[in-house]
């Protein structure tokens, strides 16, 4: 593995953050809604379509990582999570590094995430608003609503396709 992949992210909970906190992509605009009605439209169906898809009991651990993999790819825009996660590395970073890496690092996010919803105890998102940073973006505001904890804040940069 070439050195630039080499050192590993501080924790997984900072990787969370980081991931969420990253970009979205969003479907096209909904006709008739305003900007940014539809970021949170998309993130609250999002959410649902991972719950009901993702936790089916007894889903085989490969069919909940072709599920999630699905998602992922359609939802998220993967190549620039993964420059921001790579940060001032991804200017140094060869074509064939970056390529390299976008594809550990889907790996990595798949295989974990998918993990998750394995490990589902009835947690809901709740889409709380949504505020317009641009024209073309949105930053969503929700909770993990969790049955025995605190809920957990989480942003979602939403971004219209240009």
């Amino acid at each position: 593995m070439p050195a630039l992949l080499s050192r590993p992210l501080a924790s997984l909970r900072a990787f969370a953050i980081l991931l969420v906190s990253a970009l979205v992509l969003a479907a096209p605009r909904p006709a008739g809604a305003a900007f940014p009605d539809g970021a949170d439209t998309f993130v609250r169906s999002l959410g649902d379509r991972a719950i009901q898809t993702l936790t089916q009991e007894n889903l085989p651990r490969d069919q909940m990582e072709a599920r999630f993999r699905d998602i992922f790819r359609e939802a998220f825009h993967v190549q620039a999570i993964g420059r921001f996660v790579l940060g001032k590395y991804w200017r140094v970073a060869t074509a064939e590094e970056r390529d390299e890496f976008l594809k550990l690092f889907e790996e990595l996010v798949v295989r974990s995430y998918a993990k998750r919803f394995k490990e589902y105890t009835g947690e809901q998102l709740q889409v709380n608003g949504a505020r317009a940073e641009t024209e073309s973006q949105a930053i969503v505001t929700s909770e993990i609503v969790r049955p025995a904890a605190p809920p957990i804040k989480v942003e979602w940069r939403v971004g219209v396709p240009q």
